[in-house]
């Protein structure tokens, strides 16, 4: 699979989170309506969805309406395809490092929001250093707004941190 395609994929998956409305999760880092850490497993043998979606997100390519002037927002409309992921909330237990504090919101001094999830990729070694693979091989319905979708669950691939994203730069013209 193509790394943008997975990427792409966990983008998707992390706006879903933030739009279903999930509450907090002890254990987030940042403030209040913080996503949780999600852990991605591959998926085998999964269904195309086949269907058209605009997707609008702050990384979207903006224009000037014609007519009034006004700034739009251009969709980046998109074929969805072959279920790939399913990525379940997971807790995380720091083994060799002291996670850093959210940032704080300087206007109301509390920990920001994480709304964001920057995804890792997970390698596993045993007692003796060699990498692992935990491949569970769970065979799945899963049903979301797309259809409903039989699958096997792989092994986990990727850890999403909830995160907090400040623009150093946008490109002329964006």
């Amino acid at each position: 699979m193509r790394k943008a395609s997975v990427i792409a994929i966990i983008l998707a998956a992390g706006t879903a989170i933030a739009l279903s409305g999930l509450p907090a999760y002890a254990g987030s880092a940042g403030g209040p309506g913080s996503l949780p850490h999600m852990e991605c497993y591959l998926l085998e043998s999964g269904q195309t969805a086949n269907k058209t979606v605009d997707l609008f997100d702050q990384f979207n390519h903006f224009s000037i309406d014609p007519d009034t002037g006004e700034p739009i927002t251009i969709p980046d409309r998109a074929r969805v395809g072959t279920a790939r992921l399913l990525c379940t909330i997971a807790t995380k237990f720091p083994v060799d490092f002291v996670p850093l504090p959210a940032p704080l919101d300087p206007a109301t001094g509390q920990p920001v929001d994480y709304d964001h999830l920057t995804c890792y990729d997970l390698q596993r070694r045993n007692d003796r250093g060699r990498f692992t693979v935990d491949d569970p091989r769970v065979r799945v319905e899963l049903t979301n707004q797309l259809g409903v979708d039989t699958s096997v669950v792989r092994f986990s691939s990727l850890l999403c941190v909830p995160t907090f994203k400040r623009v150093l730069e946008t490109p002329a013209g964006r």
